[in-house]
Order: C-alpha cells, then sequence, then structure tokens
C-alpha cells in the first residue's frame, strides 16, 4: 500500500534511544492494544527506521493482547510491513490472543499474524511481504482487499466488482437481502468517496464474526468493516479549499446553501468544534462532491445508507477518522432536515452545529481516511 511512511510525520521519536544491536519493546500489559499505543509505538519505529542499513533484532510483546479497534491492527500491519522491507532489521513479534475476549476474526488475514504464527513470532522478510503484499484474501466469513489508484484508473467497475466479491460473504449469515443489498451499497459509496476525494489506494478489509452478549446471552452476529487510504490530503481537504475560496457555480442551490451554513457555523467555532469539523460534515451532505463545481444530487446518499443500515442493528459503532479529525454516525442524529444531515437532534445543518458526542479528536493523527463500520445483529433474524 502506498504512502505509508506519510504516518510516521505527525508522530514524536525523541524519547527512544535504540542503540543495542537488540531491541525489546513491551506492549505487555493489562490495557487493550489502543491508539494511543499504536502511536507510542510508531514513534519507536520512526526512531528505529533511522538505523535502516544496521542489522538489529526488534522484539515487540505483546502479550495477552487484545486489539481496540480492526483499524488499529492493519496499521500495525502496515507500519511492520514498511519496516521489514525497507531495513536489515530481525522483526518477533510476540503474545497470544485473549481467549476472554471477542477478537476480530480477520485479523489472522494479517500478515504479522499468519507468519508470525508459522515462526514462534519470527516475521520471515520474504514470507511476510508476500503475504501482506497479497491484494485480495477471501475466506468464508472475511474479505481483504487492496484496490490500487491503477485499478480505479483502468476500469470504472472495481468498486461493483468488489461489493458483489462481499455480497456473496455476507448472504452466508444475513438472511435480509434488502439490508445486504444497503451495506454493499454503503461500501461502494465509501469506496467511490476515496475514489473521488483523493488519489491513493483503498484497503476494504470485512469480516464476520459470531459472538454472545453478555447481558442476555443473545447469540450475535458482528459485521465489521473497514475502509481506509493513506494520502496526504484529509478526506475534506478539497472540498474547504473549494467553499472558502468560493470555487463552486453560485447559480447552483445546493452549494449557495453550503456557503450560508459555512457562514453561520463560524459563529460556533471553538476549541471543541473546529473549521475543519464543518468541512468534515459537509463532505457527508449528499450531492457534494471536491472533483466537479455544479454538485450532484443522484444517488442515495453515503449518510442516509448508513442510517437505513444501523436502524436494522441491535448495536453499532461508526465513524470516519481523517487527519486527526473523528466524526461518529449516532443514530439519533442522523436526521435529515431540508436535505441536510445536522449531526444533531434538530437534524439541523444550515443553523446548529453538530452534536458534541459526534465531534471527537483522535489520539493518532492518521494522513488520509478510515471509515470504519461494526454492526451487530441478532443471530436469530440474521441467520440463513
Amino acid at each position: 500500500m502506498k504512502n505509508i511512511r506519510l504516518i510516521y510525520e505527525n508522530v514524536n521519536d525523541n524519547a527512544f534511544k535504540p542503540y543495542t544491536e537488540r531491541v525489546f519493546i513491551d506492549l505487555n500489559d493489562s490495557e487493550p492494544f489502543d491508539w494511543i499505543k499504536l502511536k507510542k509505538l510508531i514513534g519507536k519505529l520512526k526512531k528505529l527506521r533511522k538505523y535502516y542499513r544496521l542489522r538489529k533484532t526488534i522484539i515487540i510483546n505483546l502479550g495477552n493482547f487484545t486489539f481496540r479497534d480492526k483499524a488499529i491492527y492493519l496499521i500495525f500491519d502496515m507500519m511492520l510491513y514498511d519496516i521489514i522491507k525497507n531495513t536489515l532489521f530481525e522483526i518477533y513479534v510476540l503474545g497470544e490472543e485473549n481467549k476472554n475476549i471477542i477478537q476480530h476474526n480477520n485479523i489472522k488475514n494479517t500478515a504479522f499474524y499468519e507468519i508470525g504464527k508459522k515462526n514462534n513470532g519470527l516475521l520471515e522478510k520474504n514470507g511476510f511481504i508476500k503475504s501482506f503484499e497479497k491484494n485480495k484474501k477471501i475466506n468464508k466469513n472475511s474479505y481483504k482487499r487492496l484496490i490500487t489508484r491503477n485499478d480505479f484508473s483502468s476500469s470504472d467497475e472495481i468498486s461493483s466488482k468488489v461489493i458483489t466479491d462481499i455480497g456473496i460473504v455476507l448472504e452466508e449469515f444475513f438472511k435480509d437481502n434488502e439490508w445486504i443489498g444497503d451495506v454493499c451499497e454503503a461500501i461502494g459509496e465509501l469506496i467511490d468517496n476515496i475514489s473521488a476525494h483523493t488519489d491513493s489506494d483503498c484497503l476494504i478489509d470485512v469480516d464476520v464474526c459470531e459472538a454472545t452478549k453478555a447481558v442476555n446471552d443473545d447469540k450475535v452476529y458482528i459485521l465489521e468493516i473497514v475502509i481506509m487510504n493513506i494520502c496526504k490530503e484529509r478526506i475534506f481537504d478539497k472540498v474547504k479549499e473549494n467553499i472558502k475560496k468560493q470555487k463552486y457555480d453560485e447559480m447552483n442551490s445546493l452549494y449557495m446553501d453550503i456557503y450560508k451554513a459555512y457562514e453561520n457555523h463560524k459563529a460556533f467555532f471553538s476549541k471543541d468544534y473546529k473549521e475543519d469539523d464543518f468541512f468534515n460534515i459537509t463532505v457527508f451532505q449528499n450531492g457534494v462532491t471536491s472533483r466537479s463545481y455544479d454538485g450532484c444530487n443522484s444517488g442515495t446518499g453515503l449518510t442516509t445508507l448508513i442510517k437505513k443500515i444501523i436502524g436494522k442493528t441491535t448495536d453499532q459503532y461508526a465513524y470516519v477518522l481523517s487527519g486527526n479529525n473523528v466524526l461518529f454516525f449516532e443514530e439519533d442524529v442522523l436526521l435529515i432536515k431540508d436535505s441536510f444531515i445536522g449531526f444533531n437532534e434538530s437534524g439541523d445543518y444550515m443553523c446548529h452545529p453538530p452534536d458534541n458526542k459526534v465531534i471527537k479528536k483522535s489520539d493518532l493523527y492518521f494522513p488520509g481516511t478510515i471509515f470504519r463500520l461494526d454492526l451487530v445483529r441478532s443471530r436469530e433474524e440474521s441467520h440463513v
């Protein structure tokens, strides 16, 4: 995947001094592997990368590990790939999954898991690189695909092919064909969003796992989706430039309303709700695009699709991360008013700021965009 090195740029490496030939990085504690822990590891790898000409043995101890988020272990795998491919280091990743906590099924499709399991933690270089660079991995309950920029350029049907494959996987677990169709359409929209707003590769990782709720012992299926790209541009940067420089067609009513909303929201900007957060919610208004200055009002609309999808779930966790801006898709604030979604309880995009609970800041600055959806449905109503 292109541009992995960009992830280092906003991470500090000053505190780490890896002067010995054998370097031990201990991440074994009682806490899950979260964004803060990932950021600390990336800082250490950034410092180590400066010694790429030297032979070193790097041992990363995860202990009894649980990854807090599916996106975290995908980035972890990427950083290991960058180090293994571009240095003379020998890398070990030690640890075992915490069996008492639900794990992400598709972790088994990562190169560090696949190769490490075969070699007592050693990430053998050729095997790791071959595993990581495999563009497509499909199992009974999972799908992983890297769409390169060349793939986007050579075929207008690439997202259609991807969602067809994903639909086949989902049909093994869910009997609601309309819901499957909405999920696949949303994934297609997300892929097209990355294609339209950025100039980078796109990684899609989807899996279904079975779990039991602790509260009522209800058997459920959890559909986990990650779609990401790495680039200098955040998903809203081009739209931000077009709005601030008023590049959009002044005869287009959609963009005239957005210009008005921007002026209205300036009064709400603060340390918790910044200008970039406004542009982030604006990207998800139906018809907004950075590639055309006259807008596009066709299609269902990504946010509307997400609302439909989570409306049929018993639980959900959905967000977009771009830079350090996080926008959560909470069902009770995905209200439509005058064709806009305000991400607030009134549904008012034009005159009210988004709810505080949907605007957050990430501990790790991620160059590019991560779309994350966790969708929970009862096994009884889902099972085919």
